[in-house]
């Protein structure tokens, strides 16, 4: 996984990422104990974590490549790995800041990533 920092006032920033691509590797870091940004916004939302991570195939603001931040999920057009906005929002950031600290994502692109993670997580039982 990759790690962040932050100044305190600023943003999480990735110093290197990558993206599990498989389920069995988030449900391992969970019985590890290893809590990430993404799970924890789930369940403070009452998502239901156990099912398969997010196919952001279908996300037309979002891409992949292999050339790019390690072939993580990045914005498209952006070097910005999508799983920074879950780190920035798990920390408390607004959408407002994200976007001024992350130049060149846009509104729309944070909306349509976020609608897509909803849409893709069912409520948890």
């Amino acid at each position: 996984m990759g790690s962040a920092k932050s100044n305190g006032v600023g943003p999480l920033y990735a110093t290197h990422w990558t993206w599990p691509a498989e389920r069995s590797l988030a449900l391992q870091f969970e019985a590890e104990g290893v809590v990430t940004a993404e799970s924890n916004l789930a369940r403070r939302h009452g998502l239901d974590i156990s099912k398969p991570m997010l196919d952001w195939k279908n996300c037309p603001a979002v891409e992949r490549s292999p050339d790019k931040v390690s072939g993580a999920w990045v914005f498209r057009g952006t070097r910005v790995p999508v799983k920074a906005l879950f780190e920035n929002l798990e920390a408390g950031a607004k959408v407002d800041d994200f976007l001024a600290w992350f130049e060149g994502v846009t509104r729309q692109q944070v909306d349509a990533v976020l609608e897509h993670a909803s849409a893709s997580l069912t409520p948890a039982k």
